[in-house]
């Protein structure tokens, strides 16, 4: 029963931090791009150098998270619901 409850957990928190990526995958593109030219300036090498990773990105490796989260979810229900 508790690792039921451990799993439903750990599946709010795929299922959370996969929507806040998908929501924020501008923001965190922009942010990494930022990251990147800091790089290269304090490296002093082309900001060309390293790839820039696009928000399409982003959003594609929240969705997989908040799928993975919920299917997690499901297993851990279906699975609390056979025990009882």
């Amino acid at each position: 029963m508790f690792v039921i409850v451990v799993g439903l957990l750990i599946a709010l928190i795929f299922t959370v931090f996969g929507l806040r990526m998908v929501r924020n995958a501008t923001e965190m593109a922009r942010r990494h791009k930022e990251g990147i030219a800091l790089w290269a300036l304090n490296a002093g090498v082309p900001a060309t150098s390293r790839f820039a990773w696009p928000a399409a990105l982003f959003r594609c490796i929240g969705v997989l998270s908040a799928l993975a989260g919920t299917a997690a979810a499901l297993f851990a229900v279906a699975a609390l619901i056979v025990t009882v």
